[in-house]
């Protein structure tokens, strides 16, 4: 793991630890300070990946949050000859995250270290954009990024509480 993992991942851990101890003070009632959020992605390496999630925020706006993601992760290719390194991996994605809302609609930047255990390569850049609908303490939306070597692209849903 090189300077650059590392400083990601420890910027990570204590930005997720942070946004967990932050109050609600300035949130509005259909804010939600955690989420449950259960993904599916296709990563242009050839790979689906399919993850569960679960995001803590803190509010600084009631339209406003900061926090971070953190769960595991699964990948699956169609590549029948073996070759694909990315193929039955399991992970732990962990990501930066801000997000705003307007109405019901909601925007969100990601970034950050994910671990793919069996790989070659296992700690890997991800950053990615994302933005959907949530209405109450359900969400639904697209996500578009990079996760190190390729693009990635993905729907996620979610639930608050």
């Amino acid at each position: 793991m090189n300077d650059v993992h590392r400083g990601l991942l420890i910027l990570s851990l204590l930005t997720f630890a942070l946004a967990s101890g932050v109050a609600r003070a300035d949130s509005d009632p259909e804010s939600h300070v955690a989420q449950l959020n259960l993904g599916a992605d296709y990563w242009s390496t050839g790979t689906s990946i399919f993850s569960a999630t679960v995001s803590l925020r803190g509010y600084f706006t009631p339209r406003l949050s900061i926090g971070g993601r953190a769960g595991a992760l699964v990948t699956t290719s169609s590549s029948n000859n073996g070759s694909n390194s990315n193929n039955g991996n399991v992970g732990i994605p962990l990501d930066l995250q801000v997000r705003g809302r307007l109405a019901v609609f909601y925007l969100e930047g990601l970034a950050g270290p994910w671990l793919l255990i069996n790989s070659n390569s296992v700690v890997r850049a991800h950053v990615a954009a994302g933005g959907g609908l949530e209405i109450g303490p359900f969400s639904a939306g697209l996500e578009m990024g990079y996760l190190d070597p390729a693009a990635v692209l993905g729907v996620r849903l979610g639930l608050g509480f």
